[in-house]
């Protein structure tokens, strides 16, 4: 009896673990330099999950190979968001997304095979804000915006807002474009 009951428990786990694996879901892609097209290695492609209390959390993560692929498998399915990690790299701007990130959405057993992130080399913005006699201003509100459009219609937008520190520098880490700088002074009126 004692060697039935163990056959049964086995065949049992082994119904439940072949169950699972069918469900599990899995993406495969590769990361590519937009400015190239060539695949990056040695990129961290964090697979992340949203959690209600706690916003996104790494769910998972891998290295990309020499030829810039990446797999992530099994995985239960679900909704995911790919976050590519180099130093000295950006996501590529997804002027055409709502989402700054890449979602994909993995439905019971699906394989993704030909997932593309593009990332693009990242450029520095960075000065002084300084007064009229050459003085660093700190606390100084500096935006940088995004110079886009055509020579009938040219947009400002956004890209990343700070403040100066004690000696007035700002720094700002951006994708490679035309950018615009604006100080704002506050000021605040002679009392009377």
């Amino acid at each position: 009896m004692g060697i039935a009951m163990k056959w049964m428990t086995a065949a049992v786990f082994g119904s439940l673990f072949c169950a699972l694996a069918q469900e599990q879901s899995g993406v495969q892609g590769v990361v590519v330099n937009a400015l190239t097209g060539e695949g990056m290695e040695r990129v961290q492609v964090r697979v992340m999950k949203r959690e209600p209390q706690s916003g996104l959390i790494p769910a998972y993560g891998v290295a990309t190979d020499a030829q810039g692929r990446f797999s992530v498998s099994p995985i239960p399915p679900g909704t995911y968001y790919l976050r590519p990690e180099r130093a000295g790299f950006l996501l590529a701007a997804r002027p055409d997304k709502a989402m700054p990130l890449p979602v994909i959405e993995l439905k019971s057993g699906q394989q993704v095979t030909d997932y593309r992130l593009e990332m693009t080399p990242r450029a520095m913005i960075s000065g002084r804000v300084l007064d009229e006699n050459g003085d660093p201003l700190p606390k100084i509100n500096v935006r940088v915006e995004s110079v886009t459009g055509s020579d009938l219609l040219t947009q400002f937008l956004v890209v990343g807002l700070s403040t100066t520190d004690d000696r007035g520098q700002y720094r700002f880490s951006v994708p490679p474009g035309k950018y615009r700088v604006r100080a704002q002074v506050n000021t605040i009126p002679d009392e009377e």
